[in-house]
């Protein structure tokens, strides 16, 4: 028999049948035809025993049972009932430590004692001891179950900690809590610190150009809906176009016949990730127009925040002049802009119509209340003076705007944190997709866990999915949270064989009990080829140093590729002491060594 641990239930199974001379001969199912005469043969039906979870009260002797298999119990119970100390000195010490908190009932159960300090009501609580196979029931129901409503750390903690008691009980809740995928799906934690703001370096007039769509909003007597707004960031210039939609062909004529041809090409355009930016026809544009194209990180709209504040000043505008049937919005449009545009911006000092023409902008009552304004005659003094104050008032609202980024940054920054994710940490992904017929507020807003594959700035993180597939868009740190695993909860279910049944000892086993039939090799299930044996006796593969004395175990030198088969990944593993024409597909499972998949991640970033 292949038994690596000779303990357990398998094993009394063994013995049990190995007491027997039988030989398994295989019988293919077409001949098994007889076999439905037991399933149809009357039987005495016998009422099916209840088992300790339905027996109603209070279940005593399992949980004393259960205490007193405790190996962390067992001492302190014998001592409460017999008064006999360990004979380790430092387990006898810590034992008479904490006896004065703990007492048993009349049942046998063992009961800690504790008075609550702080608290105005100066109760003591009798907690019952909570040994480790009974922890993850306790926080299943505690937590876990419709009852218990899927509270935080401290709510759990409060109601558990007046019933029960065990050591490290605060942080075995809160790993608990942490790591439960479902709380972690929904839930955004309320004292997260935000990323440092990074701004975004000022460049030429019309070098930066942002854009954004306002709407919808109540159809107008032209047939408008929408509002595509574009934004320079150096001067604040802002030209904005009411349109019936906003789809790409739409936003592309006005890039081109608004944008291009009146204000020359852009080097970059900035937008945030809807469909119409992110289409293929914009693309082709911005390339015509050598143009770079840029998005916002998903779900980020800070990244556009100047565009965003723009839309908020149009619509506070307009709803100061339209009128009650909101029919003839789009008819303030270009006023509120002329309104926007001679006002003097706060981060740049001037008005954008001085930083772009280099000139007062002269109003409808300049006209007849102040005298004209004197030009020289020279058309080269004229203009030297006119690029002149351009130049001077771009610079000087560049470093208005720098100086502005920077007042921003120190007072957002007093209560940001440094973004603490490390490459190859696994994440939850903020992103708040509705579905129609269903409430956004019943929906799990965090989804994953992701995997970061890269980081490109303190800031910005590049993922991939756990099945090693590239997410297309960039996840800002604001947008994620830690994935706290719940395979590695220190309290894991119960296992299947009873507490009060021992193991066998390896020298109560016959000595032919584990025999290895050498004429079948152990070799990695689910292969699709299994490599052949080497003549050389010196490269027998081993998987571990606990397997030198296992000839038949295949150790993984490397993983050469990936694919996915079956909806799982597979990868193509390079085994010791053969050549690569043997190498063979296996799933992740077979793959003991996580260090061959951390190699083979990093390099195929």
């Amino acid at each position: 028999m292949n038994i690596t641990d000779p303990t357990g239930r398998l094993v009394r199974w063994s013995l049990l049948v190995q007491q027997h001379d039988f030989e398994i001969r295989h019988r293919p199912g077409v001949n098994h035809a007889n076999a439905d005469a037991l399933s149809r043969r009357p039987y005495q039906l016998v009422p099916p025993e209840i088992s300790a979870y339905d027996v109603p009260g209070v279940q005593t002797p399992r949980i004393r049972d259960l205490q007193r298999h405790d190996c962390d119990l067992a001492d302190l119970i014998s001592y409460l009932e017999t008064a006999t100390l360990p004979g380790d000195n430092a387990s006898a010490r810590s034992l008479l430590l904490m006896v004065d908190d703990h007492f048993l009932s009349p049942d046998g159960l063992l009961f800690h004692l504790w008075t609550p300090t702080g608290s105005q009501r100066k109760t003591t609580y009798q907690q019952l001891v909570i040994p480790a196979s009974l922890r993850y029931e306790i926080l299943t129901w505690g937590h876990d179950d419709p009852t218990a409503g899927h509270f935080g750390t401290t709510k759990t903690y409060e109601k558990l900690r007046t019933r029960y008691y065990w050591r490290n009980m605060f942080s075995d809740i809160q790993h608990w809590t942490r790591s439960c995928a479902d709380c972690s799906m929904r839930k955004t934690p309320r004292n997260r610190h935000k990323a440092p703001l990074m701004p975004i370096p000022v460049e030429g007039a019309f070098d930066r150009l942002a854009v954004d769509c306002l709407g919808p909003l109540p159809e107008s007597t032209r047939g408008n809906r929408y509002v595509v707004v574009f934004c320079d960031a150096l001067t604040r210039w802002c030209e904005a176009f009411p349109v019936p939609s906003i789809d790409a062909p739409t936003i592309a004529r006005l890039l081109v016949d608004e944008i291009l041809c009146r204000h020359s090409a852009p080097r970059t355009l900035l937008s945030d990730r809807g469909s119409n930016f992110l289409s293929t026809l914009i693309k082709e544009v911005c390339q015509l127009m050598n143009t770079k194209k840029i998005n916002t990180s998903s779900y980020h709209p800070a990244t556009d925040g100047m565009v965003e504040r723009m839309n908020n000043t149009i619509a506070k505008s307009i709803s100061m002049f339209v009128s009650s049937n909101q029919k003839d919005w789009d008819f303030f449009i270009p006023s509120i802009l002329f309104a926007y545009r001679v006002s003097p911006c706060v981060s740049t000092g001037d008005s954008p119509f001085y930083l772009l023409y280099g000139r007062e902008p002269r109003l409808p009552p300049d006209v007849s209340l102040l005298p004209p304004t004197e030009v020289s005659s020279s058309i080269v003094e004229h203009r030297n003076r006119i690029v002149q104050q351009v130049e001077t008032a771009q610079s000087i609202a560049r470093c208005n705007i720098q100086r502005a980024q920077q007042l921003m940054k120190a007072q957002y920054d007093k209560k940001a944190k440094d973004a603490s994710f490390q490459l190859g940490q696994r994440v939850w992904v903020y992103t708040p997709k509705g579905k129609k017929g269903l409430s956004k507020k019943l929906l799990h807003k965090w989804h994953g866990p992701y995997r970061i594959c890269r980081i490109l700035s303190p800031v910005h993180y590049q993922l991939r999915t756990c099945d090693n597939h590239m997410i297309a868009t960039t996840v800002h740190a604001n947008c994620m949270k830690p994935f706290y695993d719940p395979s590695d909860r220190p309290i894991q279910p119960p296992t299947d064989d009873p507490a009060n049944e021992p193991f066998l000892l390896a020298s109560e086993l016959p000595d032919d009990s584990f025999t290895q039939d050498n004429s079948t090799p152990l070799v990695p299930t689910n292969s699709d080829q299994a490599p052949e044996a080497n003549d050389d006796s010196n490269s027998t593969p081993v998987d571990s140093p606990d397997s030198l004395a296992e000839p038949d175990v295949y150790a993984a030198e490397r993983i050469l590729r990936s694919r996915h088969k079956n909806g799982k990944v597979q990868y193509l593993v390079k085994w010791v002491g053969y050549p690569a024409s043997q190498s063979t597909w296996e799933p992740e499972e077979n793959i003991l060594d996580a260090r061959l998949l951390e190699q083979f991640h990093d390099k195929n970033k």
